[in-house]
């Protein structure tokens, strides 16, 4: 079979969305608040960075309400990023109304953050657009490896989906890994009977639950190559799913391409280690090439580690065929084509397959 395209190497990928470093959050308490409509009832916190959202839990009918919980807050841009903290009233959970009224707000930018005070911070603020409140909290900014530094490396020395754990200071208790994708290209994207002179302007759509990176438009190819990278925060590896959307765009005018859903828990498994997928949900003979990789977060107290926990809990080591345990027509496993890595293929840069 021909060699693996060099452009599929952990070095020479364009980092479309890759986090720095991690905004630890800790949100002590909060005095004097007063809701906007009727008294205040039930606050609690939310923390917004970027499409990643956290809260707290309400505390019951309380002015000076006591929080002490910890978040990790995954950083992609050590500029411009901004932690946004919204202190709302519990009304929907409790049946009182359709939203949660705000009591009040603040915003904290990542890069001021991190040139003072060597990354840390702690304090009472006054919140914003509030009749009255307070909030105490701790702000610690710690920079992640660079994933794409190493990842060459992992690649060379790894044949399953589990890289090198991620370290960090202090336990996570919203996060359990960092999924690394690697969209390297797509075949076969062109327009129905309506269009089939026209030449489609691709480009990708990635979702991990409310999480969206979007890689550059490719101009005039039917076969693009995207070698882009992107990271998403997973809570859960076993619950998760990574939703992929092939689209062409030519000025305003948006047309669907296909698309492709993978439960994240393919990426330990070793599912996806530059593995085509067709495209589903059109009618044409459309597929992409993907690598996907996770690193579970670990911290020096954690016993056992994540990363040889999850090994053991997903087999790695162990012979399995990926396919005979797939008895569901909507798996994307039953829409591979074991042709599409065969020597006759007419795609020259593509990879043979990797046994699993």
């Amino acid at each position: 079979a021909a060699a693996p395209s060099k452009k599929g190497s952990w070095d020479t990928l364009l980092p479309r969305r890759q986090y720095r470093g991690i905004c630890w959050v800790t949100v002590h308490e909060a005095r004097t608040l007063q809701g906007k409509i009727i008294g205040t009832r039930d606050p609690y916190v939310k923390l917004a960075l970027n499409d990643q959202a956290e809260k707290t839990a309400a505390k019951v009918n309380s002015v000076t309400p006591k929080f002490e919980e910890t978040f990790a807050m995954f950083v992609n841009d050590t500029v411009n990023d901004c932690l946004e903290v919204n202190v709302l009233q519990n009304d929907v959970a409790m049946g009182r109304y359709f939203v949660d009224d705000s009591i009040g707000k603040y915003s904290f930018n990542i890069k001021q953050l991190i040139d003072s005070n060597a990354g840390q911070w702690t304090g009472w603020i006054s919140l914003k657009e509030a009749k009255s409140g307070e909030m105490r909290l701790s702000l610690t900014y710690e920079k992640l490896d660079n994933a794409l530094i190493a990842g060459n490396n992992r690649h060379e020395q790894f044949d399953h989906g589990i890289s090198p754990g991620v370290e960090v200071s202090r336990p996570v208790r919203n996060a359990q890994a960092i999924l690394q994708v690697m969209l390297l290209k797509a075949e076969g994207l062109v327009y129905g009977e309506e269009k089939k002179d026209a030449i489609p302007h691709p480009y990708a759509i990635l979702n991990v639950g409310e999480q969206k990176a979007e890689t550059r438009v490719v101009r005039a190819q039917s076969n693009p190559e995207f070698n882009e990278y992107m990271e998403f925060v997973i809570r859960d590896v076993n619950t998760e799913r990574l939703d992929l959307r092939v689209e062409s765009k030519d000025g305003f005018l948006v047309k669907k391409m296909g698309s492709l859903k993978l439960p994240v828990n393919y990426a330990p498994k070793g599912q996806v280690l530059q593995e085509w997928f067709r495209l589903r949900d059109t009618t044409i003979k459309a597929r992409v090439f993907l690598e996907i990789r996770i690193s579970f977060l670990e911290w020096a107290e954690q016993e056992p580690k994540a990363t040889e926990a999850m090994k053991l809990q997903f087999g790695v080591g162990k012979p399995k065929d990926p396919l005979a345990a797939e008895d569901d027509d909507e798996s994307e496993w039953a829409m591979l084509d074991p042709s599409t890595v065969s020597d006759s293929n007419p795609a020259e840069e593509q990879p043979k397959s990797k046994d699993v």
